[in-house]
Formats: structure tokens, sequence, C-alpha cells
């Protein structure tokens, strides 16, 4: 048992960006002048979510369109899709006005009305010209989708061609809830030769981080790129992923044609699909293709006893995965889930085989722990409820410690965490975990029984890191 003690204070100094705009009425100017205006529902209790205001990332992607040398290359006579288009469409739209073939605008049914409302009054917008009137007409339309609906997805998608292009604006914000399901959405509606453009705020990099590798899971290939839309150096690239206010942006593509088409003709017929149930989670490594554990260490403390909402919602994974792998006839049960069985059960003593203190980031008690496996990483690192109000030192210190404790390459770390409310305390955490490793999230909420408050968000999660 790896046990660390409890050190540091709130973080004082959090950066958080509020991009949203705040006027009844948000505006976008054309290059002849002209300007679109979409209305934008600011009451709180209209029930409509984030959609229904326009936030920075969508306006700048719509900007990005206009400015890019590369814009009829992309936009001329494609199909194109934007998902989560939110109240104003400004990227949709702007595809439509700049020669697009067809271009559907989506976002969830409720908010639908007020889109198609300001897609009316850009059709009136004074001083745009009549062939941009005729193109908004003929060529954008919106229509809703739940990206978690495999009967919406499916019907978006019916068409073999997919989208040459998909755009996806502050899409990847809040929760990890959804990040699974929108990575195959576009995984499912990219052509073969097409690209999806991504953007996301500062608020969203923690989120953007996990969501990368999201895509990476479904077999797309990501590139950084500029707001010119071309390709970003990678010391920029480093630069714009620590905090600042500056949209970043992302190409997502298919590696190769062939490799796009076997993926999506599988997914037509139901091989591939959001990850869902237990066992399809993120990476199956979470759940059991890790291989047996030689030497497992634990980051956390006892005190994760007196917090025992994580704890619980791991055993209950734990029997949920190896009722699963025994349900297939797969694996064996101990085989199914080396981790949690190892780890997380109430048995942990049986593969204990001595406890140590140690201070995150301290040289001499990281060696220590090493030296204690023979000189070599653990397969398995587990911390439970140990991210709490610390300072951003001792968070850095904490993810530094998990890579140099983890076996490489093969080692797995995994972090349970609950949102108590505090989450922007614990940011230098995950900016620190993201930029070290492969993340694959996993909520915790089905697994949390009689714990689980029905008025409550997802709040506990299981992150699984890998090595890059």
């Amino acid at each position: 048992m790896i046990d660390f003690s409890e050190l540091g204070l709130p973080e004082d100094h959090l950066h958080f960006a509020t991009d949203a705009h705040s006027a009844d009425v948000c505006t976008f100017e054309l290059p002849d002048g002209s300007k679109l205006q979409a209305k934008q529902e600011l009451r709180t209790g209209a029930g409509l979510g984030t959609g229904a205001v326009q936030w920075q990332s969508g306006t700048a992607l719509a900007q990005a369109l206009l400015d890019s040398s590369d814009l009829e290359r992309l936009v001329a006579s494609k199909r194109v899709l934007e998902l989560g288009c939110g109240c104003a469409a400004l990227p949709a739209t702007i595809s439509a006005i700049k020669g697009a073939a067809s271009v559907v605008a989506t976002d969830v049914a409720k908010l639908i009305p007020l889109v198609l409302a300001n897609l009316r009054e850009y059709g009136q917008t004074p001083g745009l010209s009549d062939a941009n009137k005729h193109a908004l007409a003929s060529t954008l339309e919106a229509r809703p989708l739940d990206w978690t609906s495999e009967e919406e997805v499916r019907s978006l998608t019916a068409d073999a061609r997919g989208f040459d292009l998909v755009l996806c604006a502050d899409c990847v914000d809040e929760s990890e809830a959804l990040l699974l399901a929108l990575a195959d959405v576009i995984s499912a509606s990219l052509a073969p030769s097409g690209v999806a453009l991504v953007a996301s705020g500062a608020r969203s990099q923690r989120l953007m981080a996990l969501f990368l590798t999201a895509l990476r899971r479904v077999g797309l290939d990501t590139t950084e790129l500029a707001p010119s839309l071309r390709p970003l150096p990678a010391a920029e690239a480093a630069e714009r992923a620590r905090h600042n206010d500056a949209t970043r942006f992302f190409a997502v593509t298919w590696p190769d044609a062939d490799g796009a088409r076997a993926a999506r003709a599988a997914r037509a017929v139901g091989e591939i699909g959001s990850p869902r149930a237990v066992g399809e989670i993120g990476s199956p490594r979470a759940v059991g293709e890790i291989g047996s554990p030689r030497a497992v260490g634990e980051i956390g403390s006892p005190r994760a006893v007196g917090v025992p909402g994580t704890a619980s919602a791991l055993r209950r994974l734990d029997h949920a995965a190896v009722a699963s792998a025994a349900a297939v006839g797969t694996q064996s049960a101990t085989a199914a889930s080396p981790v949690a069985a190892d780890v997380i059960s109430e048995e942990i003593s049986d593969v204990i085989s001595e406890e140590m203190a140690a201070m995150w980031g301290d040289e001499s008690h990281i060696a220590a722990l090493l030296a204690a496996n023979g000189g070599r990483g653990y397969d398995v690192v587990v911390a439970c409820d140990v991210i709490y109000k610390q300072v951003e030192e001792v968070l850095i210190a904490l993810a530094a410690t998990q890579q140099r404790l983890m076996l490489s390459p093969g080692g797995v770390c995994m972090l349970a965490y609950e949102f108590r409310g505090e989450f922007f305390d614990d940011v230098a955490y995950f900016d620190a975990a993201n930029e070290r490793f492969e993340v694959t999230p996993l909520s915790l909420g089905e697994y949390e029984g009689d714990l689980k408050d029905p008025s409550d968000e997802e709040s506990r999660w299981l992150y699984t890191y890998t090595h890059k």
C-alpha cells in the first residue's frame, strides 16, 4: 500500500474562461458587411442547456472558415454536418453561404425550434445577397440529434458516402459522459476522405485531452491546427495546451480510406458502437486485458474509508465485470478483472506485501518504492479519493509520481475521483496527467447503488491512464 500523506491548501489562483455571448442577440459580421443576428435564450428557467447561447469557439470556428485559404477545398460542393450547433449554428451557416452542396445542423431536439427561428432570421438579414439567401434556403437544414441514440445516429448516417466536412465547436465541455458517444458519432458520420474540424475553448482543456484519446481509440487521427486551419507547429501546440483564452482547433481524419470504409461498414451492422457495456467501456484494459499484475501499488490513504462513495462504486464495478465475463464465457472470473479483483476488492490484503509511506515527488521515496518491487515499475498503480484541496505543486507532483511508478511500457494507473464542487481546485492535476498519459474515462454512476443521488449528475469517475 502506497500511503501518500494529505498535504496542501485550496488553490487560490484559478483560471476559468467564461466565454459565452451575454447579450440577447449574438451578431456575426460577414465579409460583405451584412450582419447575421441570432437570438439567444438567457432565461435560466428555459431548460435549453448550454446551447441556448453562442459560445466563443463556435464563433471562432465560423471566422476561421471564412478566413481560411482552404475554404473552397473544405466546403465547396461538399456535404457538411455540424454537431452540437447551438442556437446560432454559425459554422454550418458559413458553410452554406460559401458553397456547400448540403449542410445539416444538429443539436438536441429541445433546441431545434430556436435554431430554426434563427436560420429563418438569417434569410431576412439586411444587405445579404440574393445568392446567399438562396444558399441558406436551399442547402441548410436543422434536425435533432441525440449522440447517445443509436436510432438517430443511424438515420443521420444512412448515406454510405458520409459527410465530407464535420464541424464540432464547444461540444467538449462540462462532463466526460458524452465524450465517447461524440467520438463514435464522428467516426460514424465522417466520409473516408473527409475531415472533422473540432474547436474547443480554454475551459475545456482537460476534457479535450480525453476526447482526443477517445477519437484515437475509434481509429481516427488528430492534428492540432492554427486559426488559419493549417497544422500547428509542435511548440505552439504545447503552449496552447496550457491555460489561455484562445480557442484550439483540431483536424480529425481517417488514417486511410480502406480502414475508414471497413470501420463504417462494421458500425452499420452493429459491430461498433459507443462502448457502454461492462467490459466494453473505453479501453478494455480498464476491466480485464491488463494481465495478472505481478505487483500492485496503491496511491491513497485509509481516509478513503471515510469517503466511501468511490471505493464502494469500484467494488460494484469489480463484481459487474466478473459477472459480465462469466456470462460471455470468454475469460475466467479472475482473469476478467485482475485490477478490480486484486486491487479494489476487500481481499486486497492477500496481494499486498508491504505498506510504505511516501511523499509525492520525493525522489528518495520513489526510489524506495521501486526498490521494493525489484527495481522495476508497477504493473498497476491505483489512486482513490486523493485529489481534494491540494496546492498546484502537490497535484503536479502526484501526476509525476504516478508516471515514475508505472511500468513502462505496459503499466496502468487507475484514478478514482469524485467531483465535490471544488473541481477547479483540482485542474492542475488533470492538466499534468493529460500531458503525460493517454486517458480513458469511465463513469461509476451505475455502480454506486444506494450511494447515488438521482438528482445529481454523474460525479464519480474512474480514469485509466496508460503511457503515451
